[in-house]
């Protein structure tokens, strides 16, 4: 509507200029609206997987012999990105359009990694970051992938983990990695699967360099490279001392069975003022100011002591104060025997 108004007022010289330059406008902005529909309807994701077996399924009673804590895979910045990088002649980079990963990268291989770890050490529990605060591993992994060159014909992985003691202190040593596995085609199937091979190789090589460590043949690790080099015989101490803190670590590691929840019942027939606290550690859960002929219901799980400014007026699950605390203080006994 308005090019028709100012289309109107032109001169008739100028009309032609103008009509040419809309048809080209309308012409490329047709052009550019199917080219971007086709790259966006063409965009494909892609998920590492691996193969399908996976560790046999484990029971409750389930008590590992050494628990493998592996930290979030570190990839340089070209491959932390949605898109799937290329090779390119000459060293160059592509960054694919069409191609993607369907989850961050540095997961998928997180999770390649851990599950070769299980089929190669399915005795060991195997752990991901982020694990609980309250883990305490028996080593701890920490893979870097150095480069991922996906080429025309071939891939190539250069990557190396560092291995540390439960804690975190000791570095034990650094292994790294170099493998090439064949592209069995030229689809984008095919390079994810060179891909895959590749990972399994290294989750499979870290495997098995873990249990070479274990075992005391530390001769395949480099020093670390900025940190103080340590001796096979300092390493093999230190593996030593984890062998011994296995018992304590396993108790931190096992989940355990959930206590089971209490409902503390206060029925109060004078004014009271009411506290009850952790037997265990002290803490207190429950501090309030309750009036005659109120009644509350306070939920628990590990044994506690209950005080009142009027223990006469205050009943404990239909008990006196005095009943009820010396029966929460025989299970508090019980239970740290």
């Amino acid at each position: 509507m308005l090019w028709s108004v100012v289309l109107r007022k032109m001169p008739w010289k100028r009309r032609g200029v103008a009509l040419c330059f809309l048809g080209f406008q309308l012409l490329l902005s047709g052009c550019l609206g199917l080219s971007g529909g086709r790259d966006r309807g063409s965009i494909r994701y892609f998920v590492l997987s691996g193969r399908e077996e996976r560790s046999p399924a484990r029971e409750e009673s389930f008590v590992p012999e050494c628990v493998i804590c592996l930290k979030r895979v570190s990839l340089p910045a070209y491959l932390d990105r949605p898109q799937l990088v290329l090779q390119g002649t000459g060293g160059k980079v592509i960054v694919s359009g069409s191609l993607r990963w369907g989850e961050p990268l540095a997961d998928g291989i997180g999770k390649m990694l851990r599950n070769c770890l299980e089929r190669r050490l399915p005795q060991d529990l195997v752990l991901v970051a982020p694990w609980s605060s309250a883990t305490e591993p028996y080593f701890l992994l920490c893979p870097t992938v150095d480069d991922l060159a996906i080429g025309s014909q071939s891939a190539r992985i250069r990557a190396h983990c560092e291995f540390w003691d439960r804690k975190g202190n000791n570095l034990l040593g650094i292994k790294r990695y170099d493998s090439t596995a064949a592209r069995r085609g030229d689809s984008a199937e095919d390079a994810v699967g060179a891909v895959e091979r590749l990972l399994e190789e290294f989750g499979d090589a870290l495997g098995e360099d873990l249990r070479r460590l274990r075992a005391g043949e530390l001769d395949l690790f480099s020093a670390g490279r900025d940190r103080p080099a340590r001796t096979s015989e300092e390493a093999a101490a230190i593996v030593r001392k984890i062998q011994l803190e296995r018992p304590l670590a396993a108790a931190a590691v096992m989940p355990k069975s959930r206590p089971i929840r209490h409902d503390i019942v206060l029925e109060v027939s004078s004014a009271n003022y009411i506290t009850i606290d952790n037997l265990e550690t002290g803490g207190r859960i429950f501090s309030r100011k309750m009036k005659a002929g109120q009644t509350r219901s306070v939920p628990y799980e590990k044994p506690v002591r209950v005080s009142a400014s009027q223990p006469d007026g205050l009943l404990v699950n239909g008990k006196s104060v005095t009943e009820f605390n010396r029966l929460e203080a025989s299970a508090f006994q019980d239970s740290a025997e």
